[in-house]
């Protein structure tokens, strides 16, 4: 669903090191990631369907990536590595 949202971009892959680094971590992430997996081709279907559906996505996921952002920001300072 983000790359039909965001195409390859820093935001596509925002999400994909929080799906690899946090997510997949524990049993309730990679439960998420299932469903996501199962429900996202037809959303991300619907989305495609139409521009202003991808602009309103957009408008939605652009805080979830913000925060992933800054979830993995914060575990990079917190292990010392510069971010």
């Amino acid at each position: 669903m983000a790359t039909a949202v965001f195409g390859e971009s820093p935001e596509t892959q925002t999400l994909r090191q929080f799906r690899d680094t946090v997510l997949q971590r524990h049993w309730i992430g990679r439960a998420a990631i299932a469903v996501y997996y199962f429900v996202g081709p037809s959303i991300a279907d619907l989305l495609l369907a139409g521009l202003h559906r991808q602009a309103i996505a957009r408008a939605l996921l652009r805080p979830v990536v913000r925060i992933a952002g800054q979830i993995l920001a914060s575990r990079r300072d917190s292990r010392g590595n510069s971010v």
